[in-house]
């Protein structure tokens, strides 16, 4: 009897070509299956969670979805400044002072959009990035026609905190959070634009450019004074700067060796 079960094993293992089956691969197809069945139980490997973070408390899914709405509101009004600072600082404009403002402006809602991000995982939410839309604009008429568009962003990102702390409810950490670190800074944001846009209409009219060269050199000054930029090794000047002669040319004229020699 026991002799018939081993005959009738082996020949269940044996193809109709005459070869042996190899048991080991249909043991992984049978595991394969399996896992593929319970996938959606499985995370990392043979752990099965059932929990969410244990960090999360009183933090709704609305307020969750709403603080990450913001933080994209930011990343893509930062990507704008970015854009408004890469057209003002090309060499047919060379406006030192507005092309510094937008790329502030730009560090400062990158930076918020990540106080954001860094906010939601502390409640123990998750951070969802999205796709940054393009800028509404690439160029400007004029210095007005820039700084009105940068008071209208920082508005338009106002009104969404507005709408975030009259949603958060009882969630009185949120309420802080919103308050007194997002909102103190956009107010003294929009306090700064503005007298930034009334300096440009007490220089002269935007269309001639003696005025706006000379709002430019006061806004160059006021910027220096408040913002350093992030020092990037391979786009910065200030290391070529420091090494231009005072003459430009050499005893012998030569501006070549000069220039090798920087």
């Amino acid at each position: 009897m026991e002799g018939a079960k081993i005959q009738k094993k082996f020949e269940e293992t044996v193809t109709p070509h005459g070869k042996i089956k190899d048991i080991s691969e249909e043991a992984s197809a049978r595991e394969s299956r399996s896992g593929s069945e319970q996938g959606s139980k499985r995370n990392f490997g043979n752990l099965e969670v059932k929990m969410e973070c244990p960090a999360r408390h009183n933090f709704s899914s609305e307020m969750e979805n709403l603080l990450n709405n913001h933080m994209h509101l930011e990343l893509h009004l930062s990507h704008s400044s970015q854009a408004m600072w890469a057209f003002y600082g090309r060499d047919s404009m060379a406006a030192v002072g507005m092309s510094r403002l937008a790329e502030w402006k730009a560090f400062a809602s990158a930076k918020k959009a990540k106080q954001i991000a860094s906010y939601i995982i502390y409640r123990g939410g998750c951070v969802d990035f999205k796709t940054i839309p393009k800028p509404d604009k690439l160029r400007w008429n004029n210095m007005l026609d820039a700084l009105e568009d940068l008071v209208k962003h920082n508005k338009k990102a106002y009104t969404s905190l507005i709408n975030l702390n009259e949603t958060c409810g009882e969630d009185a950490h949120l309420a802080d959070f919103i308050e007194d670190i997002l909102m103190d800074e956009t107010i003294a944001w929009n306090k700064f634009l503005s007298d930034c846009l009334a300096n440009t209409n007490s220089f002269g009219p935007s269309e001639n450019w003696l005025p706006s060269f000379e709002f430019d050199r006061w806004l160059t000054r006021i910027v220096a004074s408040k913002f350093t930029p992030p020092h990037v090794k391979s786009l910065s000047t200030k290391n070529l700067e420091n090494k231009i002669p005072n003459k430009l040319f050499n005893v012998d004229g030569d501006i070549l060796s000069i220039i090798k020699n920087l």
